[in-house]
Order: structure tokens, then sequence, then C-alpha cells
């Protein structure tokens, strides 16, 4: 089986600008979502989308070593309304018209840097061809059924009818396990997201991960809470 792996890491961010460069636990989040990926050793050929040259320059080693292949990515797919799902698909589309085809795409996002080499694997070993993906998940640490609305008076309603803070409902070992994607791994099959254009489309299976390999670096404080997890070596 011929499996892509598809690392984008685009050069702007207004939250925590250059995050993708930023160095956490000796290496930089862009070089540990590729060590990890090489690590696995599921993937045929790893491609890294940016549209930095500065991350380019930083990861030739990687391509001098014959180890990913970098992708420039146009402009007009590096803008802040950019979505990871624009990207593979059109990344598909041209390499697809190249002749280049894949049984599954994988895409990682640099930017949940604890998953591990193990993780990729499992989620390998789950995934078959009879399934539209393979999703990283994690569980709410939080019921989502407590959700409320507030408006611009600060008047604040459940959120979904009827509402467990309404009927009373509300211990937290009544609630079900809810899952929502981490962004370690999507694991796809290669036709079908061409078909689907769309990660959550289809028949999916996922992989649980718990809430530490699952942590999301976005702004200064989730960097913050990472770090700390090294230091504390809870990771």
């Amino acid at each position: 089986m011929k499996n892509l792996g598809f690392i984008p890491v685009r050069g702007g961010s207004k939250r925590l600008p250059r995050k993708n460069l930023m160095n956490l636990g000796g290496k930089s989040i862009t070089h540990r979502a590729i060590d990890t990926a090489l690590e696995s050793g599921v993937f045929t050929d790893l491609i890294l989308s940016t549209d930095d040259d500065e991350i380019i320059d930083h990861c030739n080693k990687y391509v001098e070593q014959g180890k990913i292949i970098i992708d420039k990515r146009d402009p007009s797919l590096a803008k802040d309304t950019s979505t990871v799902l624009q990207v593979s698909l059109e990344l598909i589309d041209r390499l697809t018209k190249e002749g280049k085809v894949y049984d599954t795409f994988t895409a990682m996002l640099a930017t949940c840097p604890f998953k591990r080499a193990e993780d990729l694997k499992s989620g390998m070993e789950l995934y078959n061809k009879d399934l539209d993906a393979v999703l990283s998940v994690t569980e709410y640490d939080f019921p989502w059924e407590f959700a409320m609305d507030m408006d611009h008076e600060s008047i604040i309603v459940p959120s979904i009818d009827p509402s467990p803070l309404i009927t009373k409902n509300t211990r937290t070992q009544d609630r079900k396990k809810v899952y929502h994607p981490n962004g370690a791994f999507y694991i796809c099959n290669w036709e079908k997201l061409s078909t689907n254009g769309n990660f959550f489309k289809g028949k999916i299976k996922g992989f649980p991960m718990d809430a530490l390999h699952s942590q999301d670096i976005d702004e200064e404080k989730d960097m913050i809470i990472a770090e700390f997890l090294i230091e504390k070596g809870l990771i």
C-alpha cells in the first residue's frame, strides 16, 4: 500500500507568530512533526507544504537526506482563511493529474506536537480500504451538553433543548463520552477524500488519544502548557 504523509506548516500565524519554528523540548514544532512521521515508518513519501522560505531553509536537511519533499504552497492557499482541507485537496488533484497516485493520504498537523510514532502506526493498522478515513480524536474534558449561549447583554440560555441544566440531569457520571478531532492525523482513502471533498464524510473510525498527547499549540498559553508538560516529564 502506498501511503502519502502530508504536513502543512504555514508561515503566518496571528495568535502565536512564527509558532511552527518555535523550539519545544529541544527541537522546533515543525521538526517534531517530521521526525514523528519518519519514525512511524508508515509513509511511502512525506510532503511538507509551506509558503515560507525560512521554513523551507529550516527543513532543507531533510530534503538533502531524501527524507521529505517540500511543496512550495501558492500564496492563495496560505491566507488566514485557508484551510488544511483546501490545501490537501489541491495537492491531491495536482498529483493525480501528474499520475502520482497513492492509496492513502494522511494529513498531520504540526501543532499537535506530542503525537507519537506509535499513534500513527496504530491509526494505519486501524485503516482498511472499506473506510473513508481514520481520524485521531480525544475526549471532551467537560460535558458538551452543558453549553450555554450568551448575548450582548450577558444573558445566558442553554445551547441545546432539552438541556440537562434544565432537566436537572447534571451528574457528569451520567454523560456519555463525546470526542473531537485533535489534529494528530487524518488518514484518508485517497480516492474517497478526493470524491467526498471532506475529512469527516463517509464511514470513519476514530482513534482515541489521551488529552496530554493531544495538546494543541494555537496560542501562547498552549505553548506554556506544552513546555510545562515536558518539564514535569509528563510527555
